[in-house]
């Protein structure tokens, strides 16, 4: 197999940290501090075998240089030495080199062995499809999120009974953002059509009571973090409502979007998702920009009420 010349691999190629999902991003955290105290470790490792060369080196000294301490001792000590400077050097200055070169290498197997689907779908920023949307993995992977964005659009969130712990531990205890967009209760043409699609298994009615109760549970939410001190309350837990076009329910979160779809006579939440990520990938930039622009034209709902 031949490597070609890669096109701009420092400049263009996208850093893995764009796909971070919440499991991602506690297995990348993880990963860099082990290898941090593996680092760490060989260092000082490497540190010791120096000194004790130079030890050895020093007691050579207390012996004739005919002695066979003497002799013993510099043999010991130059071989001590070496290894221990050459390998600090090597952990120190070589070793990031050595395995970024090995990387790329892997990155141009990879790219030559992919079939062109593959390639697409991952150049594409396409990570997974999923049967159904998993309300409690969703919660988990909240669970596990610092400093990161939470961003959903649905006409109303189904099983929000399974995210309220996790949303008020990300806001309070891992200074997280949650922007909800829900359907505006008084949008009744759009809950009309979707009631119809879906046979009226869902009535209109219901759909305006199913959407006035998730307002409620966030108010709630909002009650108790506000009870907890929790900072910058009104910038790091937001709803609003929209009576747009109803497009699909989104799901994002740490640079990914979980995406759904409104069917006939099938709940979003019930049908095929998939995962999409990549901050500069075209699928995850189509529906950031979705939601940033339906969130702008969204009516805020306020959620400090007695």
């Amino acid at each position: 197999m031949i490597f070609r010349k890669r096109k701009a691999i420092s400049s263009n190629k996208e850093d893995i940290s764009d796909y971070n999902d919440a499991n991602s991003l506690i297995r990348k955290k993880n990963r860099l501090e082990t290898q941090s105290q593996m680092r760490i470790g060989t260092l000082l490792l490497m540190l010791v075998i120096t000194l004790i060369g130079v030890a050895c080196l020093y007691y050579s000294s207390y012996f004739p240089s005919t002695n066979f301490n003497y002799l013993a001792l510099n043999s010991i000590a130059a071989s001590l030495m070496t290894t221990g400077i050459l390998s600090f050097l090597y952990e120190a200055a070589l070793r990031k080199n050595f395995l970024k070169t090995n990387k790329l290498i892997y990155e141009e197997v990879l790219d030559e062995t992919l079939p062109s689907s593959l390639k697409n779908m991952r150049d594409n920023g396409l990570i997974d499809v999923y049967e159904n949307f998993n309300i409690t993995k969703f919660a988990n992977d909240i669970v596990k999120l610092e400093n990161q964005e939470i961003r959903i659009l649905n006409i109303y969130i189904s099983g929000i009974e399974h995210l309220t712990s996790s949303l008020k531990n990300a806001v309070h205890e891992k200074n997280c953002t949650v922007k909800i967009i829900l359907l505006d209760p008084t949008a009744e043409a759009t809950i009309l059509a979707r009631s119809k699609s879906l046979d009226n298994f869902v009535t209109p009615e219901q759909f305006v009571e199913k959407i006035n109760t998730n307002i409620h549970i966030f108010r709630e939410i909002y009650k108790e973090l506000k009870a907890l001190n929790s900072n910058h309350l009104n910038e790091k837990l937001q709803v609003r409502v929209h009576n747009s076009f109803v497009v699909a329910p989104l799901f994002g979160y740490a640079n990914s979007f979980i995406v759904g779809h409104y069917l006939a006579k099938q709940y979003s939440t019930a049908s095929s998702m998939i995962k999409v990520g990549g901050t500069t990938k075209p699928l995850y930039k189509q529906f950031s920009k979705h939601f940033d622009i339906e969130w702008v034209n969204a009516t805020p709902v306020n959620l400090d009420v007695a």
